[in-house]
């Protein structure tokens, strides 16, 4: 390897996805990004197609307190079918 992988090479490193998205598109390197987001924004291109990054699991989680009050039960119905959708 040629060393352009070391931590001495890079512009910016972090562990915020919306700050790699502002980089990405201000042109400062590549950033991993969901590829509806990818497809939304004409600044972004994806540039290795064929790579597939394993899936995560999203969980939906409040305080036991909270579940049952109607407006938290509300939003969490939402998201849920928002995801499912998105998915």
């Amino acid at each position: 390897m040629d060393g352009t992988m070391e931590a001495s090479n890079w512009v910016m490193r972090c562990d915020s996805h919306p700050a790699m998205l502002a980089a990405a598109r201000a042109g400062l390197g590549i950033a991993i990004a969901q590829i509806p987001t990818i497809k939304t924004d004409p600044r972004l291109q994806i540039l290795l197609p064929d790579l597939e990054l394993p899936r995560l699991d999203t969980w939906v989680v409040t305080h036991e307190d909270l579940r049952h009050v109607p407006k938290v039960r509300a939003l969490f119905d939402r998201l849920v079918e928002g995801f499912k959708t998105y998915r």
